[in-house]
């Protein structure tokens, strides 16, 4: 939500509390920190993980759908913090919108979405999907 309309064409370093104010719209138990931390938060309020991968693996029948949350694990050149990210139906958002020139565009070899890799540093970066089928809107 808040990180859906933020008119950013790179991060702010808030990704954690844009993304973490979104889900608290409709869980409020959902606890905000630090992207990389973010996943067991995720779980708790009835989030699954979806897929996972490294290494700029993809995972294989995976199709982003609006309201999956993406958590990145830090690598060599990203945050110690880690990100994270959702995706609002057409591409990943954060603290911005990661289909802008600091985001890595889609190829036509991945299925993650438009702009999932925030850096192409992240792109080494472990990382998590995360589901709520009951989050329909946001």
């Amino acid at each position: 939500k808040e990180g859906n309309y933020k008119d950013k064409s790179k991060s702010i370093g808030l990704c954690g509390r844009y993304v973490g104010n979104a889900i608290q719209e409709s869980f409020p138990d959902y606890e905000i920190g630090d992207g990389k931390n973010s996943g067991k938060s995720l779980e708790y309020v009835g989030f699954l993980q979806t897929a996972s991968g490294g290494d700029s693996k993809n995972p294989k029948n995976y199709k982003p759908q609006k309201g999956d949350v993406v958590v990145l694990q830090p690598s060599e050149g990203t945050s110690k913090h880690g990100h994270i990210a959702m995706f609002n139906g057409d591409h990943w958002v954060s603290d911005y919108h990661q289909n802008t020139p600091g985001g890595i565009q889609r190829s036509k070899d991945t299925n993650l979405g438009d702009g999932f890799w925030p850096s192409n540093a992240y792109s080494k970066s472990d990382y998590s999907i995360y589901r709520n089928s009951k989050w329909n809107e946001w």
